[in-house]
């Protein structure tokens, strides 16, 4: 299969620093996290542990995103692509992935809009209740929308009749080769194929109704802040987490969630494009947001420029030690 030759280098690099980023931010929140944030911690360790995980799923599977005509389709790339079963369970556990990071924003917005708003029935709830209902609720997300590409999306027959003469053109390959996922919202004929868009509609509300509600949480945070009655410093600390927290949000809006919805909306109006800028930006993801949060947490922050100035001192006086040893022998 011809594959873009950017692509492997991307997958690569990005899966590097991303490990290094999250392995970094791991660090800091097991070692290095203050009691006031003890149990935001948690969270933010959820979102670390995440972000180590899926650049590997990215790495192993390396999907290859392609819109042409009415349709969309993703098949993998990487070193599992020879295996019909690898490639089948690694395209499943890759789209659940995208579910699960909306998931983990949801509870992170909810978390802080208990707290900062003080939701009475939240509060009150005992913590393995609470772990509970967020574990179970977790898994509804990750596996039903793995259930919905499973059911709607996945390895069907109709969607790879379609793209298998442009796919053979453009990448060299029979279609029927390669595990597959994928929709076309209207066949050759101009006629409206429901089952994908029952597949899209699912997924479209999955998506909508987390981020309703990780806006309405957000707006009231930033509010019940700006209003609180509290001192300065919490303040600063409380907006120092919020704007974490909004970062957070951003980078995968940008770098994910974006670019995703305009792969899913563009193939309705039948606009054919090339999906580079979806590789790259989905590479940018995991390990840019890992940084973001270290800055914006300023107990990680400081930590972080103690320890690289201390390293860059202890050079500093070597090298000074080295110079006066050589200029005296």
């Amino acid at each position: 299969m011809i594959v873009p030759e950017f692509q492997p280098i991307i997958v690569t690099a990005t899966t590097i620093a991303a490990i290094f980023a999250n392995g970094l931010l791991l660090y800091l929140i097991l070692f290095h996290t203050k009691s006031h944030m003890k149990v935001y911690s948690r969270f933010m360790l959820s979102f670390a542990l995440f972000n180590f995980i899926y650049p590997l799923i990215c790495f192993f599977v390396s999907p290859l995103l392609y819109a042409w005509g009415n349709g969309f389709l993703m098949v993998p790339t990487g070193i599992i692509r020879d295996s019909v079963f690898l490639s089948f369970f690694g395209m499943l556990m890759y789209v659940s992935a995208y579910a699960q990071s909306l998931a983990l924003l949801t509870f992170h917005f909810l978390y802080r809009f208990s707290l900062v708003c003080k939701i009475r029935f939240i509060k009150e709830m005992e913590a393995a209740h609470a772990w509970c209902w967020l574990i179970g609720l977790y898994l509804a997300m990750a596996c039903g929308y793995c259930l919905n590409a499973y059911i709607f999306l996945m390895e069907n027959p109709v969607i790879q009749n379609y793209f298998a003469d442009a796919f053979q053109s453009d990448f060299g390959d029979n279609i029927t080769a390669f595990v597959t996922v994928g929709a076309v919202y209207f066949l050759e004929d101009g006629s409206i194929y429901l089952r994908s868009w029952v597949g899209f509609l699912i997924c479209m509300t999955v998506i909508s109704s987390t981020f309703v509600l990780i806006v309405y949480c957000g707006r009231n945070i930033y509010h019940a802040i700006l209003e609180s009655a509290g001192s300065e410093k919490t303040k600063r600390a409380q907006m120092g987490i919020f704007r974490a927290l909004v970062i957070q949000t951003l980078i995968p809006v940008a770098c994910e969630y974006g670019p995703s919805g305009i792969i899913l909306f563009c193939p309705i109006f039948g606009f054919s494009m090339d999906t580079t800028f979806v590789t790259i930006a989905f590479g940018i993801y995991s390990f840019v947001e890992p940084l973001a949060t270290i800055y914006f947490v300023t107990d990680y922050r400081r930590v972080l420029i103690q320890k690289s100035s201390r390293a860059l001192g202890r050079k500093k006086s070597l090298r000074t030690t080295v110079k006066v040893l050589t200029t005296t022998f």
